[in-house]
């Protein structure tokens, strides 16, 4: 059974009272696994492990030190080659809205909502060490819950976010900005 509840840290919107952001550790030994679909984005850190990700009819295949993007109530199901560790960080879209704020972080089309696109994104290097202190950085905001720790989760999440949309976009030619990834109705 996977292991999502070793270490968990908690954000409330103080509108609704309901987890605006949720921070857990992942944890896998099964062959397979199905998360529970959710109405949370969720970035997926992979540290150790590999297999497949089965996300909505794609299976993409993922190892160490690798990111994966689900989008609210997208179907996933992890199908192991090794036992699997890492880190989850899931937001609500009335915490950081990725089509809203699509022209600042540039994400939206990148890492979420490309039904085409390939959800995971391989890191090395300068990228792996960044992604490893936001995610830390992140966690510790939740944590600690210091002066104004809900706008620093936030621009945490924005800097990870602009960062692996970079990292994605970095080799394509016809995709090298956020422009070009604007969305179709926001502009």
């Amino acid at each position: 059974m996977m292991g999502k509840t070793q270490e968990s840290t908690q954000l409330y919107d103080p509108r609704t009272g309901e987890e605006a952001l949720r921070f857990t550790s992942l944890g896998c030994e099964e062959e397979a696994f199905e998360p529970a679909r959710t109405n949370y984005f969720a970035v997926y850190r992979i540290e150790t492990g590999a297999g497949v990700a089965a996300v909505d009819d794609g299976c993409h295949r993922f190892g160490p030190n690798s990111l994966l993007f689900v989008v609210p109530y997208q179907y996933l199901r992890f199908a192991l080659d090794q036992p699997v560790t890492g880190e989850v960080i899931e937001f609500h879209a009335n915490f950081l809205c990725v089509e809203t704020f699509h022209a600042e972080v540039g994400c939206s089309g990148a890492l979420f909502n490309d039904p085409y696109g390939v959800p995971v994104l391989a890191l090395d290097g300068r990228v792996l060490a960044e992604v490893a202190d936001l995610f830390a950085r992140v966690r510790r905001e939740l944590a600690e819950r210091g002066l104004a720790h809900t706008e620093a989760a936030l621009a945490y999440l924005k800097v990870l976010l602009i960062l692996a949309t970079r990292s994605k976009t970095a080799g394509v030619a016809t995709c090298e900005t956020a422009a070009a990834y604007r969305h179709p109705v926001l502009g």
